[in-house]
């Protein structure tokens, strides 16, 4: 039995017969989460508490009430009793999944041979509950389930179901015979979870018949996935429902040969064939980019042999994105390729010795700390998607070594952002403002481009409302109206954080802020102008549908 009013280790203590209690911590912490739990007691949570000092302690009291109780049954989705099931209630959905943050809070119990559970010292009014059985793939493969907002002092019952399938067959799209061997990817849906493998690099099938069974999903979901075959073109299935096991399903997937793309990646000055260029071949709109290839998409990528060679093939013409070591990137358009088409039909691409930037990234006027990230996008010529808005390809980010220093290497000549996010001032929660700086790099130059060396010192804050005040999910952009190193600087709101956005490191002038809403996908529009004097805080309502 502990000693009250005793600390059992660095973060437990036991409170005194007078109800007191005094916690110390080893390393200094700024903020600490609290919790709180008796024998017979509901449990008591308390976010983000700032510690005093030894000498000067902080104080927060708690209340604690009664605990509740609830009693239940678990059932299958015959309305069969499940035994075995292990139930664990915490406060509230959000921290469900994080007992372990939270030590001494979660309620557990464990249905017996009639499904029948009871759990105590629970808080109140409502909790939320997961149910497990068994772990997946075994005792018959059963989902997890989140209960949530159940209300305590009652009899529940609840229904645990069994994992679903998905299941087709994969065939020639123009002979409609079956496709024996073939790989199928999950990439998302609309809920559920399954394991990284699963997404990548994904599951192979061997099947005379062209036939598959995806098993284990999440029911009562539908499932994205993408199937590959040799020779044929990859494509994404999207929004199949996951049914119970034995269920008729028999989705059919085709496949296309389409037409081969080959070529070959060799130095520009000696003609030698480059190996380990990387080429992503991508069906681009012109909308936002990146060298690399995007996980859970068409994309297909090789990095090339000695022999400097490459084949995709496609059935709608693609961009073909390069780089290597010590070479600029290309980006080459199916409008491109005539210029290095070769005789026999392949095509050859030249790379030529790579430009480069180096620069110090600064935090409130002194160099950063090591790993701060750096990004660099290249504009095209052109017009994206929304006829308005460039072509950009984002080149991968970089990171700040210990004095804040920074290198970007392979770089073509052109139009180009630095880009990275500005710390927000202390107390305000909320996304970080990323701040857009344009430069120009020439053939052949190696050029020094710094960043947050002559920003401002105002804050913009406040709110991203619709006409009913309504937290609103989007992007806004602020462009200054006057010169300045920076063309503009973007946040992000979200409910999730109440929809605050922070502009931080302002210089005084007039800005153009815009709006993109990324829930209905639309365009960005211009919203208002503001001026900047000095630290300003001020809601923006967005006008009525």
């Amino acid at each position: 039995m502990p000693e009250l009013g005793s600390q059992l280790s660095r973060d437990t203590t036991v409170s005194g017969t007078d109800g007191r209690y005094r916690l110390e911590f080893l390393n200094e912490r700024p903020e600490v989460n609290l919790s709180l739990y008796g024998e017979g007691w509901g449990p008591a949570i308390r976010d983000k508490i700032k510690a005093g000092s030894p000498d000067k302690p902080a104080m927060e009291n708690f209340t604690l009430e009664p605990g509740h109780w609830l009693t239940g049954r678990v059932i299958d989705e015959r309305g069969e009793p499940v035994e075995g099931v292990r139930l664990g209630a915490m406060p509230d959905a959000e921290r469900l999944g994080y007992g372990y943050a939270y030590p001494g809070i979660e309620r557990v119990a464990e249905s017996d041979a009639e499904g029948r559970f009871r759990l105590d010292g629970l808080c109140g009014p409502t909790v939320a509950i997961r149910l497990t059985k068994g772990g997946r793939g075994e005792n018959g493969g059963w989902a997890r389930v989140k209960a949530e907002d159940i209300q305590v002092d009652q009899d529940i019952e609840l229904t645990l179901k069994r994992l679903g399938v998905i299941a087709g067959h994969v065939i020639d799209g123009d002979s409609g015979k079956p496709i024996p061997v073939f790989n199928i990817s999950l990439s998302g849906g609309s809920g559920g979870s399954y394991l990284t493998s699963r997404g990548n690099p994904g599951e192979v099938f061997n099947s005379p018949d062209g036939r598959f069974v995806l098993e284990e999903l999440t029911p009562d979901v539908t499932i994205n996935f993408r199937v590959e075959a040799d020779l044929y073109v990859a494509t994404d299935v999207r929004d199949t429902p996951v049914l119970p096991k034995g269920a008729p399903q028999d989705v059919e997937v085709r496949l296309f040969k389409g037409q081969s793309l080959k070529g070959v990646v060799v130095n520009a000055a000696t003609q030698a064939p480059v190996a380990g260029a990387h080429v992503v071949f991508r069906v681009w709109d012109g909308s936002g980019a990146s060298l690399r290839a995007h996980r859970f998409s068409t994309d297909q990528e090789i990095t090339t042999k000695a022999d400097g060679a490459f084949q995709f093939q496609e059935t709608t013409p693609g961009t073909l994105f390069i780089t290597a070591k010590g070479c600029r990137f290309l980006v080459l358009t199916p409008e491109q390729r005539p210029q290095f088409m070769g005789d026999n039909g392949a095509l050859l691409i030249p790379l030529e010795p790579g430009e480069s930037i180096t620069g110090v990234y600064y935090v409130n006027g002194v160099p950063a700390d090591a790993n701060k990230w750096v990004g660099v996008i290249k504009l095209l010529a052109g017009a994206g998607p929304d006829g308005q808005q460039p072509r950009e390809v984002s080149v991968p980010t970089v990171r700040t070594d210990e004095q804040g220093r920074f290198t970007c290497e392979d770089l073509s000549p052109g139009d180009y952002y630095i880009l990275s996010s500005l710390p927000n001032p202390p107390g305000i929660e909320a996304n970080t403002a990323t701040a857009f700086r344009p430069f120009e790099l020439k053939e052949g130059e190696n050029k020094t481009v710094n960043f947050g060396d002559d920003l401002g010192r105002f804050v913009f804050k406040g709110r991203l409302l619709d006409s009913n005040s309504k937290p609103v999910w989007g992007m806004l952009t602020l462009n200054p109206r006057f010169a300045w190193t920076y063309a503009k600087f973007k946040a992000y709101a979200s409910p999730q954080q109440d929809s605050v956005f922070c502009f931080p490191q302002l210089k005084p002038g007039a800005y153009d802020v815009s709006f993109q809403d990324w829930e209905k996908k639309r365009p960005v529009n211009l919203l208002m102008k503001i001026a900047i004097s000095g630290d300003t805080e001020r809601d923006i309502v967005l006008p009525a549908e």
